[in-house]
């Protein structure tokens, strides 16, 4: 849709009959009925997401949505009016007085020069330049706090949507609503969930981060030539192990057989892979002698992780022959949601490692490698239903 100020400006620039200073006012005028235009364009696409929130609101209808539906109503009834603010509207040029005005200037168009209507072009955008400046800068704002407002409405998660809420208030992101109220309705929200909200953001419990470290075990796999190697993997259940495809692929393949190292005692225990997901290059192994130690991560909460969402992850150390947790946060996600990149600071052996929110120590990835760019791995959320079957 073409900006209605910048077609106001152009045709400012382009008729003759405009230019001279007995027609500035006619000028102003023309321009103010741009902005009027250009405010009503906004108010029917911000309508438009205004119902779709209405429908969510609908579907999900917690306290905590219903009150982030409204303050993003708020936003957009703001947003809509924002450039229709202390305008005369009564006093905005008519189609019939512009018009009146090109035909009795007729006759001085021809005289017009192209360097003069560029001239007046400038002349008439830097006075315009500091108010759209300050207009624009306001809107913009307003925009992103409706996009973050609008993450948490289609966060299904009501946990993760109150700690997410608290965390942008008090980053600041939210200044201008009111984040009082906001807050209080998103602490509520975390302690009805079982949660604490005082707990500091983006760092997990130690609660959280021993749970993580009895489900990971490590893989010890061996090649035909005799090569040995570790990966992480992690116990989905007693008897099945989630792991990189790439621990079996690349150095077992065929009839060689390949053991895991459980992190208590040092066992080893033949496994066989039972299944198998090219696009998350991801292998679910099974113990050949079944009686492995109980999990007590909560698989069936696994879901797609918002960008900017703090993790964790427990993985084996190489060198100290240990485990160690790291956290660090998402910073995105591949078209179809297949994989997801962090920031997290990895190394050898960390492959398999099980990337764990922190808001809700909820499974969303496992990590598979790190590249110049930083760490990436594979997006649990969308393979979900076929992990379901080894829960």
């Amino acid at each position: 849709m073409a900006d209605p100020v910048e077609e106001a400006l152009d045709l400012i620039a382009s008729k003759s009959a405009l230019q001279g200073e007995e027609n500035a006012d006619l000028r102003a005028r023309l321009i103010e009925k741009a902005y009027h235009q250009r405010s009503l364009d906004r108010e029917f696409e911000i309508s438009v997401r205004k119902q779709d929130f209405a429908e969510k609101t609908f579907w999900q209808n917690t306290p905590l949505v219903v009150a982030l539906t409204g303050v993003i109503a708020v936003g957009a009834n703001f947003a809509a009016g924002y450039f229709r603010a202390e305008q005369d509207l009564t006093g905005l040029l008519t189609k019939v007085e512009f018009e009146a005005a090109l035909a009795s200037n007729a006759a001085t168009e021809a005289l017009a020069r192209d360097n003069e209507r560029e001239l007046l072009k400038a002349e008439l955008q830097d006075n315009l330049a500091d108010a759209a400046a300050a207009r624009n800068e306001r809107l913009k704002e307003v925009e992103f706090q409706y996009s973050v407002l609008s993450q948490l409405v289609d966060e299904p998660n009501e946990k993760t949507r109150a700690r997410l809420l608290l965390f942008y208030i008090r980053a600041g992101a939210l200044k201008g609503l009111d984040v009082e109220q906001l807050s209080a309705m998103a602490e509520t929200s975390i302690r009805n969930t079982g949660g604490d909200p005082s707990a500091p953001m983006g760092v997990p419990s130690r609660q959280a981060i021993s749970t993580a470290a009895d489900a990971t075990t490590r893989i010890q796999f061996s090649g035909s030539s005799g090569q040995t190697g570790f990966c992480t993997a992690v116990n989905i259940s007693a008897d099945y192990v989630l792991a990189p495809s790439i621990c079996d692929n690349n150095y077992l393949g065929g009839s060689h057989p390949f053991s895991a190292a459980l992190a208590e005692g040092d066992d080893f225990v033949r496994l066989k892979k039972v299944w198998n997901d090219d696009a998350t290059a991801l292998s679910i192994l099974k113990r050949e002698i079944a009686g492995g130690e109980p999990v007590s991560l909560v698989w069936n909460s696994i879901r797609v992780p918002s960008i900017g969402e703090a993790i964790y992850f427990v993985a084996w150390d190489n060198q100290t022959g240990g485990k160690l947790s790291r956290t660090c946060s998402v910073t995105g996600f591949d078209t179809d949601q297949f994989s997801l990149t962090h920031d997290c600071d990895t190394g050898p052996g960390v492959a398999g490692a099980l990337l764990l929110a922190v808001s809700d120590d909820a499974p969303v990835g496992v990590q598979l490698g790190q590249n110049s760019e930083g760490g990436y791995g594979a997006s649990l959320g969308s393979i979900r239903d076929q992990l379901a079957q080894f829960f």
